[in-house]
């Protein structure tokens, strides 16, 4: 009984502590896209989300990837998929 009550806490502590996955967020697109993760001339949305995730103290459950190319179609981000 006292072997199963251990192995019992040391799964509960082990699934307790482990590191949370981050939430990856895929802004996938065009030039607009692109844009978003630029600092300069401008800040980009992708950035501003960052910043909100992080003063909601959420930062460590989302990861924000901007995949955006300039001159890209809708067939093109199609393409990109495959």
């Amino acid at each position: 009984m006292k072997k199963l009550l251990f192995v019992t806490t040391v799964l509960f502590l082990s699934c307790a502590f482990s590191p949370q996955k981050k939430t990856k967020i895929i802004f996938f697109g065009d030039s607009i896209t692109e844009l978003g993760v630029k600092e300069k001339p401008y800040r980009g949305y992708i950035l501003e989300l960052e910043d909100k995730s992080k003063a909601e103290n959420k930062s460590d459950q989302y990861d924000f990837i901007g995949s955006g190319i300039s001159a890209n179609k809708v067939y093109d981000l199609y393409l990109r998929l495959e």
